[in-house]
Parts: structure tokens; sequence; C-alpha cells
């Protein structure tokens, strides 16, 4: 099935994957995980580190999307974290890095993750990067 923005722009279909929304800002959650959602995506999400631990620590995720500036502990942290993990436990997971801190987490001074977006990131760029990583390309 081929969705479409309002435009007619064709977005991948994600079904059958989850996705984990970390961000600790309740409407940039909403909105990440409306559009996944719309194409197709499993999606879960967490406001802080912690909680993404804790849904890590019994769950998997095909992709997670990682706001860098959180409450508490960073998204570096958790990348970090989740690095370490052997691959059973999640540890070679694709992460798409957002951030509206460009200055504080620069893309070449990172690594570890997938893809990296400077916020504000368009909810149909998120779902065309993950389509990417995961070989879903959009057609229409």
């Amino acid at each position: 099935m081929c969705m479409t923005t309002s435009d007619g722009t064709a977005l991948p279909d994600l079904a059958n994957l989850t996705v984990l929304v970390v961000d600790d800002d309740d409407d940039t959650r909403h909105i990440f995980s409306t559009m996944l959602r719309y194409c197709g995506a499993g999606v879960f999400d967490a406001a802080s580190v912690t909680h993404a631990r804790t849904w890590l620590s019994e769950n998997r995720a095909n992709v997670i999307v990682l706001d860098m500036q959180l409450p508490g502990e960073t998204g570096a942290g958790l990348l970090s974290w989740l690095r370490a993990q052997p691959s059973e436990r999640g540890g070679n997971t694709s992460v798409v890095v957002v951030t509206a801190h460009p200055e504080n987490f620069p893309a070449l001074a990172m690594d570890g993750y997938a893809a990296y977006h400077q916020k504000p990131v368009l909810p149909d760029a998120l779902c065309r990067t993950i389509g990417d990583l995961m070989g879903r390309h959009a057609s229409g």
C-alpha cells in the first residue's frame, strides 16, 4: 500500500517495523508518532533516557528516533549505552538522531548513529529516512 502526503508525495510503507521515539517534548513525540503510525510502523515513545532504557530492557525496536537534548542524561548517553549492548539486546539498532542543538551535538563529533537531522524535522522526511535505512523506499 502506498501512503502519500497531502501533496501526493509518496511515503514508505513501514509496516511490521517497531520504532521507539525518545523526545522530552510532548508535541514532537506526538507528531513523529502520528506520522510513523500513518506509514504503518508500530510506535512506542519515551520522554527520557530512563524511560527508553526501561522499554529497551524488555523490547526491541528496529529503529530509535533519539533527541539529544533530554532532561537528566542526554540522548548521547543513551546512544553510548545502546552501542555497548550485544546485538541480541539491541546494540546494533539503527538510530536516527534529532537535535535542536547542533552546536552541543554536532554530527561530526558523534558516532553510532545511522542518520542525523537538525530540528525542526518534517515528519514525512523522518519517515523517508527510516524507510531508506530499512530498505523501504517510497514508491508511487
